[in-house]
């Protein structure tokens, strides 16, 4: 680009910015013109929005000097205005006037499409509009004026037309508007007006219902709890609408709380509605917190303590499906101690499942204080029981759960010291790894598999040794595989320590079969000159199957031992399936591993003169291609005789 036109295109990034403004200023200046005034007179609906654009755009740019001319010019020419001009007058109206624009947008608000004029008041923030707004809900004949009045009149906070109301709620056209009306403004009077209405059909029963939970909602912000508690106490009858009872049970509880549990609840908790009485399981766990939220209500629940110990009272009087949702709530939403006597109630069921159910329960919102009865259940014949104890002591929370689980499981009986291993390694505690190694040489096949699985989450980096002396004890293939993952995990943690070499290199010198791939990867996840040395040495191997799988372990480390080792074999190999592999493997660790862009191409680069089939080198293009927005990449692509 030449530098004249470097010039022209930066003046036009700073000018443009600038001309839009001064065109918006110049709108504003030209609303208070003679000329934008005879537009109003004589413009016509659909024709030259350009000039109507500019209308609107002005009118909102204007400063008070400005709105103050502009009102009383559109004021003093009001009747000459055109119908498309009146919209545009009404919208600038809106937006900049006060007192004066009222009448005229009253006036103009009763003649046809007279909506335009009935929102500009809606703008306005002069209490004259509002009074306008209500004279026109008398005045004015069509129903959607009214509804759009009454709306406006809500969303406003205005309570004066509350009479009006409750006429309009008589007409099955503007009836939904009025409850709504009725319902922001939430007095005794509205709520009154509401109950007495006697809507037909459904969906304006409805209506009138929701308006009834929003006006007990309003009644207690404002502190009125008694109005509240009538309302909802007359909605949750079998009469309405499952969720309108529902929404009504939340507010009973909301402003009652524990006496709400002693009454209308309790019975709809026992009552003969299956999916009601599980909801309002859930929504009574959900509430019963420090804060709750009612619609978009924040406010502090009363009695929530006394809440949790009034469904304890009556929990046994509960169906069993209420029993389980209320138990299985606490297990979710983790609700804390407050529901202990709740759970206790729940272990002492007759129903197996609730029982299972509260086990669960405890293992979230217990303590240290709930470890006998959990223990108990882990020593259970009844499978369903001592699993759900297994995982409810493993959750259990406590500064000394650890303890009570390595003292129980070391007394434990041969026939549940499997299930104390589970738990002993769900809870990942290091001090348990002196048992977990016992456990581990025991003459007990689920014992010690059980001991084995923990393993890996139980040692630390210090536990190396320990880890490479159980190798003679792993007698099954679950228990290997376990052991193989635990030594890998933990070499990693040793990453550049030489001495860990030195416990890893005699056993990989005599691994073989299976165990040769994973105790070769631990070495390579040591990542160090030590550990290199150790598997170069093992590359060197005259048997090629040896070397191969040698290879594969490198190409599932991902470090960079691994990459130069697998770069050293894909261009020193001694069998050609050797090199291939090892190349495979280069590739696969480039591609996941987290190197800078520059540092890939090199390793492509290398590799593109080592690949011996089209499969290496179509992978090495297809690498290259997804980094050709680097300038390397590029060179290196056009090097090989690849068109960018």
């Amino acid at each position: 680009m030449s530098n004249f036109l470097k010039i022209i295109v930066l003046a036009a990034l700073f000018v443009t910015p600038t001309v839009w403004l001064l065109a918006d200023i110049n709108d504003a200046k030209w609303c208070a013109s003679d000329e934008a005034i005879n537009f109003l007179k004589t413009c016509e609906q659909g024709k030259d929005d350009q000039t109507g654009t500019k209308w609107r755009n002005g009118a909102v740019l204007l400063d008070q000097p400005e709105r103050q001319k502009v009102e009383s010019l559109l004021v003093a020419n009001a009747d000459k205005f055109s119908p498309a001009g009146r919209k545009l007058a009404a919208f600038a109206l809106g937006s900049i006037g006060g007192d004066a624009a009222v009448p005229v947008l009253g006036k103009w608000a009763q003649e046809k499409d007279g909506m335009d004029a009935i929102r500009a008041l809606s703008m306005l923030r002069v209490p004259s509009a509002n009074k306008e707004l209500a004279k026109l809900l008398v005045s004015v004949s069509d129903g959607d004026l009214k509804i759009a009045i009454l709306d406006i009149l809500a969303g406003k906070g205005d309570a004066s037309v509350v009479k009006q109301a409750v006429d309009l709620s008589k007409d099955s056209k503007t009836a939904s508007a009025a409850y709504y009306y009725l319902a922001s403004v939430g007095s005794d009077e509205a709520i009154a007006a509401i109950s007495a209405a006697k809507p037909n059909g459904e969906v304006l029963q409805n209506a009138r219902n929701w308006a009834l939970v929003s006006a007990a909602e309003r009644a207690m912000r404002d502190g009125r709890n008694e109005s509240a508690v009538a309302v909802f106490k007359g909605l949750i009858g079998d009469s309405n609408a499952e969720q309108i009872r529902l929404a009504a049970a939340q507010g009973l509880l909301q402003a009652q709380g524990a006496a709400a549990l002693k009454g209308m609840l309790n019975d709809l908790l026992k009552g003969n509605h299956e999916s009601l009485r599980k909801k309002l399981a859930r929504v009574i766990i959900a509430y019963p917190t420090p804060e709750s939220k009612i619609g978009d209500l924040l406010v502090k629940l009363p009695q929530s303590d006394a809440v949790a110990a009034a469904l304890a009272q009556s929990f046994g009087d509960y169906p069993e499906d209420v029993q389980l949702v209320l138990l299985n709530n606490i297990t979710n939403l983790q609700v804390g101690e407050k529901y202990l006597a709740l759970i206790d109630a729940g272990l002492k069921a007759k129903s197996d499942t609730v029982q299972v159910a509260a086990i669960q329960a405890l293992g979230v919102s217990g303590n240290e204080s709930s470890f006998a009865a959990l223990a108990a259940a882990v020593d259970s014949k009844d499978e369903a029981r001592s699993a759900a104890a297994v995982n409810a002591v493993a959750a259990l929370k406590g500064n000394g759960v650890s303890a009570l689980v390595l003292k129980s499981a070391m007394a434990s009986d041969a026939s549940v010291k499997a299930k104390w291993l589970d738990i002993v390694s769900q809870r990942a505690n290091h001090e348990t790894l002196p048992f977990v190694i016992e456990c581990a040489k025991s003459p007990q096949a689920d014992v010690r598999s059980a001991a084995f699985a923990a393993l890996k989450n139980v040692m630390e980096s210090g536990d190396l040794a320990a880890l490479v002396d159980l190798q003679s004890s792993a007698k099954e293939n679950a228990d290997k595989k376990a052991w193989r993952e635990a030594l890998i995990k933990v070499a990693k943690s040793r990453a550049g320590d030489a001495k860990a070499v030195e416990l890893l290199k005699p056993l990989l010198e005599r691994s073989k079969d299976s165990d040769l791939q994973p105790v070769a990867a631990a070495v390579a996840g040591v990542d160090n000159k030590e550990a290199a040395d150790a598997l170069k040495a093992q590359l060197a191997s005259p048997d090629v199957d040896r070397r191969k799988d040698i290879i594969r372990a490198l190409s599932s480390v991902r470090n960079q031992t691994s990459m130069d080792l697998l770069e050293d074999s894909a261009a020193n190999g001694k069998d050609p399936s050797e090199k291939i592999l090892a190349l495979r493997g280069l590739l696969d660790t480039v591609r996941q591993m987290n190197l800078r862009d520059e540092e890939k191409v090199k390793i492509w680069a290398r590799a593109w003169d080592l690949a011996q089939r089209q499969e290496e080198k179509d992978a090495i293009i297809s690498a290259i291609k997804d980094k050709k927005g680097n300038k390397e990449a590029r060179e290196l692509l056009k090097k090989i005789g690849v068109q960018v």
